[in-house]
Order: C-alpha cells, then structure tokens, then sequence
C-alpha cells in the first residue's frame, strides 16, 4: 500500500474502488483481531497520511466495533499516541480531537464490561485512566 501513494488517485474509478474497499477490509480486520497483525497507528498513518483517504469514516467504523479486540487496539492507541510526536498534519489533529473526546472511553469501558480475563481488564481500565488524563489536556 505504501508505494501507491497518491498516484492511486489518478487510476480507474473501479481501480480506486478497489483500493478503498481492500483498505476498508484491512481496518475492519485489523479492528475485530488481537493480538493484531499491523500497528493500529501504522494503518492509520497508511488510511490518512499515506492514501489520503478521509479518517473520519474509519474512526466511525471504530466506534461500532463492539469486538473485545478493538477495546484492546483503543488500549494500545491511548498508551502509544499519548508519546508520539505532534504532527502538522489535518488528519492527525482530527485523530487528536476524536481521542481527546468521549468515543475513546466509551469503546474502552464496553471493552471492560465484557472483558474476558482479569488481565484484560486491567488493560482497558489502565488505557481508560490515561483517556482521562489524556482528555484533559
């Protein structure tokens, strides 16, 4: 994926769909598997910085993911975006204002609820209290 960069843009309709829906595929798998197989911040950077394409409808699809493992991603994310380094970029400050908010929390504490082992839970309650510090700022 990461050497189509924008030159995909300038293919077929069909051959631009086709890039979307494999994207698509790959961020629905990656979200409903864990231990995951891709860095969730890496298939971000990918969907928004590298294809261009809009992060909304993938932070979206996120949000309606009710899988364990996608509590488990937002667990990861929360502990890896609180490090990185600031971006310039519009998707990033998106990203920042979306895990800021109340959707991070929310899959978060659905994740606790039906966690499936003690440790699990630990780490969803861990990523929640970084949430809420994060949040803060």
């Amino acid at each position: 994926m990461l050497r189509l960069g924008v030159r995909w843009q300038t293919w077929s309709k069909i051959e631009q769909e086709a890039v979307i829906g494999t994207v698509g595929a790959w961020w629905r798998q990656t979200l409903s598997s864990y231990p995951r197989d891709v860095d969730g911040m890496d298939l971000i950077e990918i969907i928004a910085d590298d294809l261009k394409l809009d992060l909304a409808p993938h932070l979206a699809e996120w949000e309606s993911n009710t899988t364990e493992a996608a509590a488990r991603h937002m667990a990861w994310l929360m502990h890896d975006f609180t490090v990185a380094v600031a971006h310039g970029a519009e998707w990033y400050a998106l990203l920042d204002r979306w895990i800021r908010g109340t959707a991070p929390a929310v899959i978060l504490e659905r994740g606790f609820v039906s966690a499936s082992s003690p440790e699990v839970a630990q780490e969803l309650s861990d990523a929640l209290e970084t949430h809420r510090i994060w949040s803060r700022h």
